[in-house]
């Protein structure tokens, strides 16, 4: 005589070499796995589809088997494998494009980059030898004016003080690279 259930579990036994698992009637709206096992929904909006119930599609930005993921710093794409990856912007890593990457010798930090002396921006991509801020200044007519140039701008481009005109120009910051050449 052929058991009717393994560990509890209703089973159909065929002659051949296979057994067929029963699962037992869930309400409606619960889905389940090979095992009769429920799946956990799906997070972030996602949604599991009737022709493929056991996988949950995700929305944009979001990726993972439940869409539990974020893609912070990149955009999702489908791997060859079928799954959802994040595919970082430059200057990011991580599965989840989180991490900065720092130049320069910096150091990452929680959500940024700690840099060595004389170099800054979020991934200490400036050089603070090569950079020269200007701060520009409108005056009552309107003129804006420029201070901090150094002389190697003014011998390349002229030396003219007046930079820009118009009524009430609001005040600028500027930050030049000098490569030298």
């Amino acid at each position: 005589m052929l058991p009717q259930s393994i560990f509890g579990v209703p089973v159909e036994l065929s002659y051949a070499t296979h057994v067929v698992c029963r699962c037992p009637e869930l309400t409606l709206g619960h889905t389940i796995d090979r095992s009769c096992r429920r799946l956990p929904n799906c997070q972030n909006n996602g949604f599991r589809s009737l022709l493929d119930p056991r996988r949950c599609f995700c929305l944009d930005p979001f990726f993972g088997e439940r869409c539990e993921k974020f893609c912070d710093r990149g955009r999702r794409l489908r791997g060859s494998d079928s799954k959802d990856y994040c595919s970082c912007i430059p200057f990011y890593r991580g599965e989840e494009c989180r991490e900065p990457i720092c130049l320069n010798g910096g150091r990452q930090q929680l959500d940024g980059c700690d840099c060595k002396p004389h170099f800054f921006g979020f991934h200490c991509e400036f050089d603070g030898n090569l950079t020269h801020r200007l701060e520009f200044q409108s005056d009552i007519g309107g003129t804006v004016r420029a201070g901090g140039i150094p002389s190697r701008f003014h011998q390349r481009y002229g030396s003219s003080e007046h930079v820009g005109q118009g009524a009430l120009a609001p005040k600028l910051i500027l930050i030049f690279l000098l490569t030298g050449k």
